[in-house]
């Protein structure tokens, strides 16, 4: 019972792994407005900080609710407050994303237009 309990939590720490990978190899494919420069700069810092961190956060945050007393209930309600304000934060990125690609876009046309201008007029 306990070796078929193992693998299933192997499984299970493999399954979170490719997903978490796939996560962080999607932010060097996506289309995102930037350099390749800037885009390995993110990834470096987001293997070499934000995940390490998200790991001590998680851990300081079980090790103070355990120490004030939470039980079950009071971490689901802990994990909802913070699901929440994610939820705010990821919902500003998407529409700073939508305005610096609106403003790409906008500057990709007028560059456009101006040398069609030029090639017109003949200058």
């Amino acid at each position: 019972m306990i070796g078929l309990m193992t693998r299933a939590f192997g499984a299970d720490d493999v399954a979170r792994l490719r997903r978490k990978s796939k996560k962080r190899r999607l932010l060097m494919i996506a289309d995102i407005p930037t350099s390749r420069e800037a885009k390995y700069k993110a990834k470096a810092a987001i293997d070499a900080f934000f995940m390490r961190f998200g790991d001590v956060l998680q851990a300081g945050i079980v090790y103070a609710g355990t120490a004030l007393g939470f039980v079950l209930s009071s971490f689901a309600a802990l994990n909802l407050a913070f699901t929440v304000v994610w939820f705010f934060i990821a919902a500003a990125l998407a529409r700073e994303y939508k305005n610096r690609s609106a403003q790409a876009a906008r500057k990709e046309v007028s560059h456009e237009s101006e040398e069609l201008h030029r090639a017109v007029s003949g200058d």
